[in-house]
């Protein structure tokens, strides 16, 4: 996306969306919020106000009789320009995502990690987007709420030992918390969405889970064509089977405007309770322990302010990690409690030794092929900044159109048959429960390739610079690449050669008709012209000097004679033209024909790769070493080849090839074999950002770091609340989950359960 879509997007959306959220930022809820190193000691301390953290300290302050203090080390995204209108308008989850470290549009609410180089990505390194704000990474996702199916949930009962774990035990704490509204009935849409409610709680709750108003309109051609292919529509995504297609619910407030919801409402909607305090910029540096005792008891936490300095906070009952998959483990590391070449390779003292803390990663992973279409998509937004002023407006004033549409709204899920996973080599997923999917395929209405930066998918920059971008990132003549010292990408000597281009010259003569050089001498006329143009549509300014063109064929020896073309044309230039030193002889080209393009985008969702989080330093100063180690098991090399293919015939419906304008745009029909498929998958596969597991709940002989209660094996006062304590990575987007483990750990730590 260019400078200038940027602007507009920046200074347009501050106006149309920055007074929009009804959420009460009151005196109450500022009062609460604090950068201030003065903090009480509380009963309990949350370390992380993200996706978990601030929907349990909601629960946990409904008892009056506790305190809460809750410690978060980025800021308020609500009092940030541009970052909280980007987290507010869903489409806006594109900006700062991309895989390249350039794309930092996000950079006040992220945390910047980048992954190690990943063998299966080959060795690329990953920008990997972590929500730095309160919200967590409830404000950096693509808000899509679905919940797992019910065999993923008996993985849990099974790797617990924990009966309780179970999707339909945990059905109401699924739907506590949440408002659901069913799918506006304005929606200009031909495939209805089935009425939700039963799937959650009548009273409603502070997050807010519905539809866009607008559905992208390349969601109806996906659905057409997998229904076309036998796969059925699916009655709802909350009630334990991932099966066919449909729109998936999205955490959008409806009543708003349809802006993002985050945990942050968890907050917003309680923040005169006076036993719950919310401070901002706080950085948790290491938890307390007293090792008096045995086993050791946390008692509290150091902490760093942004601006102030250090401190320590001390709880009176518990402290309760909800850091994220990345941190809450580098946490424990740092306190000592981890994996002994961890906590010796950096002198940490030995609280609890426990080898399972950072292992064990897993996430999901996509890719996928993109085809050019006639509907539009946002490759349509991204090329024209008019456009995206008046959808701005047109979202500010009825809460619709394409801005206010979360991009992935279609979702289809995919189990492979016995048969299949025997041919490709994946037979251990069919030893998973008999409802659990392989694949999810995720609608992509635009250009996607790699996911380098989402603000610009398409190579575009003109005949000068796409080669010239193209040699400083390692791509081309082998004596260019050496002389400057680039790195090789992939050497083609043709890059930047062959260069053609059409000149001109001619003489000039003194004329009695008007030309252009009337109005180059006379601004009262120029502004005279303007008006007539803007009233009538008339005049010398409508016309675009070089209206009239002649050809002409030379007969040289060396160009066969054809009147079908010519060796020269003549252009009429009305006015006084010299060497063009000073005029401008071309239109600014950004490359953007108006082609529209889409994509499919194929998800692992039962990944057997298995990555790492350790440490760069003992201290949390320095961000952690994340290894996702994504597509390194051959099993996840078999499904991603086979995903690939199944999203090929779905492009080659009935129902796809109406809208499908031309042959594969990326990678292109020229990738075939399952080499060159797998090929495609490790040079552009990235992240769905659903990391999950390196303090896995479960028995500490079977590699636990957390009990069934989220309490950390080894000490007392602790807990971990996130989905780092996932036993297992179910399918699908995970932020319902951690809602549910919210409400769950809530009912523990208080009793209630």
């Amino acid at each position: 996306m260019r400078f200038a879509t940027i602007a507009t997007i920046t200074t347009v959306l501050c106006l149309s969306f920055s007074f929009a959220s009804a959420s009460p930022l009151g005196l109450g809820f500022g009062a609460n919020i604090s950068t201030s190193p003065h903090i009480p000691n509380p009963d309990y301390i949350i370390v992380g106000g993200g996706t978990a953290g601030l929907a349990l300290a909601n629960r946990l302050s409904e008892n009056p009789s506790v305190s809460i203090v809750v410690l978060e080390a980025g800021g308020d995204f609500k009092k940030m320009i541009p970052e909280g209108v980007f987290i507010d308008v869903p489409v806006a989850d594109v900006l700062g995502c991309g895989a390249d470290r350039s794309d930092n549009m996000q950079e006040k609410t992220d945390w910047g990690i980048v992954t190690v180089p990943q063998a299966g990505a080959n060795n690329r390194k990953i920008r990997y987007a972590r929500g730095k704000t309160l919200g967590g990474s409830s404000a950096r996702n693509f808000m899509i709420y679905q919940r797992p199916n019910v065999g993923s949930m008996s993985m849990w009962q099974t790797l617990t030992g924990d009966k309780s774990w179970g999707f339909w035990a945990r059905f109401n704490d699924f739907k506590r918390g949440i408002t659901y509204t069913k799918a506006d009935a304005r929606r200009n849409d031909v495939v209805p969405i089935p009425d939700d409610s039963a799937s959650f709680a009548p009273a409603g709750g502070a997050l807010k889970v519905s539809y866009p108003r607008e559905p992208a309109k390349f969601s109806l051609s996906m659905a057409a064509s997998m229904v076309e292919l036998g796969y059925p529509r699916s009655p709802s995504f909350n009630k334990g089977t991932l099966d066919g297609v449909q729109y998936a619910a999205t955490t959008v407030d409806p009543a708003n405007n349809g802006i993002r919801s985050t945990s942050r409402d968890f907050y917003a909607a309680v923040s005169g309770r006076v036993n719950l305090k919310v401070y901002t910029r706080q950085a948790a540096m290491q938890v307390v322990f007293d090792k008096s005792t045995s086993p050791p008891r946390a008692i509290g936490v150091r902490t760093v302010d942004g601006s102030l300095g250090a401190a320590t906070i001390y709880a009176k009952k518990e402290v309760i990690l909800s850091a994220g998959a990345f941190q809450s483990p580098q946490l424990l590391m740092v306190s000592g409690i981890g994996p002994s070449d961890q906590l010796s390779k950096f002198n940490i003292p030995v609280t609890y030794l426990n080898e399972a803390v950072g292992k064990n990663m897993q996430d999901h992973i996509f890719a996928g092929p993109t085809y050019p279409v006639s509907v539009p998509t946002l490759t349509k937004l991204a090329t024209n900044d008019l456009l995206i002023l008046s959808e701005a407006f047109n979202a500010r004033l009825t809460g619709n159109g394409p801005l206010t549409n979360n991009v992935a709204d279609m979702l289809g899920w995919d189990r492979l048959n016995s048969s299949t996973l025997s041919r490709i080599g994946a037979e251990v997923l069919d030893t998973y429960p008999s409802d659990h999917p392989h694949i999810e395929y995720i609608v992509a209405p635009g250009s996607v390739k790699n996911f380098s930066n989402l603000k610009e998918v398409i190579l575009s920059a003109g005949a000068f610079q796409s080669p010239q971008l193209l040699m400083v990132s390692g791509i081309g003549p082998s004596d260019q690449l050496s002389k400057f010292n680039i790195p090789v990408t992939y050497l083609n000597e043709a890059v930047g050669k062959n260069m053609q281009d059409h000149i001109f010259a001619g003489p000039t003569y003194p004329v009695s008709v008007s030309t252009l050089t009337k109005l180059a001498t006379n601004n009262l006329l120029i502004l005279s012209e303007v008006l007539n143009m803007r009233l009538t549509g008339n005049g010398p300014l409508t016309n675009n000097v070089a209206d009239m063109l002649a050809w002409d064929h030379l007969e040289l020896e060396h160009i066969e004679s054809d009147r079908s073309g010519g060796a020269g044309y003549y252009i009429v230039a009305p006015g006084s033209v010299k060497n063009f030193s000073n005029l401008i002889a071309e239109n600014k080209v950004d490359g953007k024909n108006g082609q529209q393009y889409a994509s499919i985008l194929g998800a692992l969702v039962a990944p057997r790769s298995l990555g790492s989080v350790t440490l760069k330093s003992a201290s949390m100063a320095d961000l952690p070493v994340v290894d996702p180690a994504w597509l390194t098991d051959p099993v996840d090399q078999a499904v991603a080849v086979e995903s690939f293919k199944r999203i090929r015939r779905i492009f080659s419906t009935k129902a796809m090839q109406k809208i499908v304008t031309g042959p594969e745009f990326f990678p292109g029909p020229s990738v075939q074999t399952d080499a060159e498929i797998l090929q495609f998958w490790k040079n552009n596969l990235m992240t769905v950002w659903h990391a999950a597991r390196t303090c896995a709940m479960g028995p500490l002989s079977k590699g636990g770091v957390v009990d069934s209660q989220f309490r950390v094996h080894g000490v007392k006062g602790l807990r971990i609340v996130d989905a780092s304590a996932f036993p297992q990575l179910p399918p699908g987007h995970p932020q319902s989950v951690i809602y549910m483990m919210a409400n769950r750990a809530a009912d523990l730590i208080l009793g209630l359960a």
